[in-house]
């Protein structure tokens, strides 16, 4: 247990060290600001009966960890006694944050940098991280990067994947889900989040929470709704986020806000933001006082 317990040491000082001070993880245009605070790290079982669970809630496309292991490393056996997932969280800090909370229409051009080049600092992060584990002598593989990862359209005209670095975070007791389908994480719903699947042996994080939106003041009270109102594309409802009305308004908005960027007409998922729903709301920077028996605030 003492070697389990100094291996996530070790990997939270690495991604830790990496936030602080990689240079890709600095502001663009001012490398004394960082796009993201400390991150919070969680760990889930790759034997958890909820991996499973999501087949159901998601869909039977939705792979478990044993399966993207073995996708990444043919050849070779796992057993899911042996698998973790690494879920960790970078919390957007107050300064981009309150740029947001006053915007009703647009996002701020400070949170929309942000969102474009903290996505490739995250996309960075976890193929460093798969390589630091690497170093270490165990497998692993960051299954948004891996080719075997597939976003799609349903029949429903939702957006979904074969894989969510949400729901594993969830699992591994980082968060509960919010109206707006954001994670609440202990650092609030205005996060990026990450996951890596290895066979390093690593403690499990308890789940401090029994549902998954005990931390949604909506969804497990009735009360709040404020994303509702923050969204301007009107995507968000008391039934949920409506992902393709969602996307529709964040390439509008990157038409419009784009060029002062630098993007010119280059518009790719990775430059898509928006936040309002993330920022002016009880939900932002933490769970909200009385969301939940074990909130923080």
């Amino acid at each position: 247990m003492r070697e389990e317990k100094g291996l996530r040491e070790e990997i939270l000082g690495w991604l830790t060290h990496s936030v602080r001070h990689e240079p890709m993880g600095a502001f663009p245009g001012d490398p004394s600001r960082r796009l993201f605070e400390d991150p919070i790290l969680g760990v889930a079982h790759g034997g958890d009966p909820l991996f499973r669970e999501f087949r159901r809630l998601i869909g039977k496309f939705h792979r478990v960890p044993l399966e993207i292991l073995e996708e990444a490393f043919p050849g070779e056996s796992f057993g899911e006694e042996r698998i973790r997932v690494i879920c960790y969280v970078l919390p957007i800090p107050r300064a981009t944050r309150e740029g947001n909370r006053h915007r009703k229409d647009l996002p701020h051009p400070e949170w929309m940098l942000t969102k474009i080049h903290g996505e490739a600092f995250n996309e960075w992060l976890r193929a460093e991280l798969v390589g630091f584990i690497s170093s270490k002598g165990y497998r692993a593989v960051a299954p948004v990067l891996h080719p075997s990862f597939l976003q799609f359209p349903l029949l429903s005209g939702d957006i979904t994947s074969n894989w969510s670095e949400r729901h594993a975070c969830f699992v591994a007791g980082l968060g509960t889900f919010g109206l707006s389908r954001g994670l609440i994480t202990q650092a609030g719903v205005a996060v990026r989040l990450g996951t890596v699947v290895t066979d390093m042996p690593l403690p499990p994080t308890p789940r401090k929470y029994t549902s998954p939106h005990e931390y949604c003041l909506f969804l497990s009270r009735q009360d709040c709704g404020l994303c509702m109102e923050r969204c301007p594309a009107g995507a968000i409802t008391s039934r949920g986020q409506d992902k393709r009305k969602c996307q529709e308004y964040q390439v509008k908005a990157l038409k419009i806000q784009g060029p002062k960027l630098g993007l010119g007409s280059k518009i790719t998922g990775m430059h898509l933001s928006c936040g309002l729903c993330q920022c002016g709301v009880p939900c932002e920077e933490g769970p909200p006082m009385g969301s939940g028996p074990n909130s923080m605030r």
